[in-house]
């Protein structure tokens, strides 16, 4: 029975990070507010320290701090959670995990084929295409610079930086598990890695553990497939289901992410049961919001929704606020996630709805904050990469999905599942 550890920078991404240890029958919570609990035997903590778009000195300075709550609860497995994208502060959150907890070496590994995250001769691909030529370098907080990885890394990190190719990675058991101790013998203190499809993950983390050295992992969700069995963790015959009763559910969408926007149009031009309302950004860079005329208004609009039966969805305009630079572009961003998840809660609380499904990690935070849930108790998946679960403390069911994951029908599978149509099932690759 393991104990297990995942520090993540965003919430969606802690859920879905924290969703891959479901098949092991690991009981998975989400901490909201970065503080460490003690962890039982065949639990996972996912600590979301909410630290992706935070100024690099300050990133740092929460990740040293978790760490060292880590380090007192034991865990066998140590986990940071990254941006599939390589989105955030990646190098100084490395480094502030070894400078505190003295691992051998931190693994990182951040593709997810399965989700068209492919890293191949060090250069990291979104789709076929590298990633400082897709959206992630357009990021208004966190623009991604660089699409070789160790490039990447090099640029945020104080360490010596050591790179493991594909060809490496499938040259043969005992060959990878040489190459791996033979960088570290070199004074590698970050190995950053290739992954081509699924199964070079999981070469990865079996010759990770064949070392036996003490190894933090790092990477998306997609490493995390694979280190629970390599530890020994076995796969149960476990289906997680939720029976829902038919109520209204609130689907709040913050991220303008491409991929999330076409979700959003699928779902507009299928489904008639649901009541759209868009708010216009300038509003919700408002100091007194709940004062305003557009906040009575969008009030009125969700409650007559609600006595109508129909299901809301509240999103935000494309369209940005104007801003003199880049600092108050990042200010204008923080501030509109965060009076958007005042509205969705002022509509939770007037509306006794407690059904959600939250795109876009800040939003899903800020939505979680103003209703005071500290922590989040992952239950299933509706898709891969899009987990379901209990805020803790409450009647409260919720979807989180990252703006960029998930089919075109999604939202529409989220819905289905949430106005009780379907069955949770915990979506496992077999």
């Amino acid at each position: 029975m393991k104990k297990i550890a995942i520090i993540a920078d965003d919430l969606t991404g802690a859920s879905d990070c924290g969703a891959m240890l479901l098949p092991y029958a690991v009981e998975v919570e989400v901490l909201l507010d970065g503080k460490i609990k003690e962890i039982a035997s065949n639990h996972a903590v996912v600590i979301n320290t909410d630290s992706r778009s935070l100024p690099s000195a300050v990133a740092y300075s929460k990740i040293a701090k978790a760490a060292e709550g880590v380090a007192l609860t034991a865990p066998d497995i140590i986990y940071k959670k990254i941006d599939s994208t390589m989105r955030g502060n990646v190098g100084q959150e490395l480094d502030a995990l070894y400078d505190v907890l003295k691992p051998d070496v931190i693994l990182l590994a951040p593709g997810l084929p399965s989700q068209g995250r492919v890293v191949k001769a060090g250069i990291h691909y979104l789709h076929g295409i590298p990633l400082a030529e897709t959206e992630a370098a357009k990021d208004p907080k966190t623009p991604v610079k660089h699409s070789d990885i160790k490039q990447l890394v090099s640029s945020q990190s104080k360490h010596r930086i050591h790179h493991l190719s594909v060809e490496e990675i499938r040259s043969g058991y005992e060959k990878r598990v040489e190459q791996l101790l033979t960088a570290v013998s070199m004074g590698a203190k970050i190995i950053t890695a290739d992954s081509e499809d699924d199964d070079d993950l999981r070469l990865l983390s079996e010759a990770a553990v064949a070392t036996k050295l003490n190894v933090i992992y790092a990477g998306s969700a997609g490493l995390m497939e694979y280190l629970p069995t390599a530890h020994g963790l076995e796969r149960k015959v476990v289906s997680p289901s939720l029976d829902l009763m038919e109520e209204t559910v609130l689907l709040v969408v913050g991220s303008v992410s491409p991929v999330g926007r076409k979700q959003l149009n699928w779902l507009m031009e299928s489904d008639d049961s649901v009541q759209f309302l868009e708010v216009d950004p300038v509003m919700l860079l408002q100091d007194n919001l709940e004062d305003s005329n557009e906040w009575k208004i969008v009030m009125e609009e969700a409650q007559d929704a609600h006595a109508a039966g129909k299901h809301i969805v509240l999103f935000s305009s494309s369209e940005k606020p104007v801003a003199s630079d880049e600092e108050e572009a990042i200010r204008n961003s923080n501030k509109i996630a965060q009076n958007l998840g005042v509205v969705a809660a002022a509509m939770v609380n007037r509306m006794k709805i407690s059904r959600l499904f939250l795109t876009g990690g800040d939003t899903a935070i800020r939505v979680m904050e103003a209703l005071q849930a500290d922590s989040f108790h992952i239950l299933g998946q509706v898709e891969a990469g899009v987990p379901i679960g209990q805020l803790n403390g409450t009647e409260i069911i919720a979807v989180t999905k990252a703006g960029s994951f998930g089919s075109q029908k999604v939202m529409g599978n989220a819905l289905e599942l949430l106005k009780g149509v379907d069955k949770v099932e915990a979506n496992y690759r077999n």
